[in-house]
């Protein structure tokens, strides 16, 4: 039994060095890539966690005959009261609630439910 081999001699030097560099290219990206999924999927853990945390907070309060300012203090970490505005007559003044461990909850206004309704 015969084996045939067939070698072919390529210039090293002038042809593979634009494959080597779209490489080297698409390897950066990659690797930047990797990087950021990284850092979402430690996020998205961490938001886990804090929910978590939130939850165990809401069920030892589930029966609260009064509130007080501990109980206050271990839902929220900071609340943020806006300027007031005058709009068509109106006056309004945003109010940012910012919870421990889940941070600002966007809870829509009720025009704005009735609108997408």
């Amino acid at each position: 039994m015969a084996i045939n081999f067939i070698v072919i001699l390529l210039p090293v030097s002038g042809m593979l060095t634009p494959v080597t560099g779209a490489y080297e290219i698409e390897q950066q990206k990659l690797e930047r890539l990797i990087e950021t999924l990284e850092i979402e999927v430690n996020s998205e853990t961490e938001k886990a966690v804090n929910v978590g945390s939130f939850l165990k907070l809401i069920q030892k309060h589930t029966n609260i005959k009064e509130l007080n300012s501990t109980i206050l203090r271990e839902f929220i970490e900071k609340i943020i009261i806006h300027e007031r505005v005058k709009i068509d007559g109106v006056k309004s003044q945003k109010v940012e609630i910012h919870y421990n461990f889940i941070g600002l909850v966007d809870i829509p206004d009720k025009t704005k439910i009735a609108e997408s309704a």
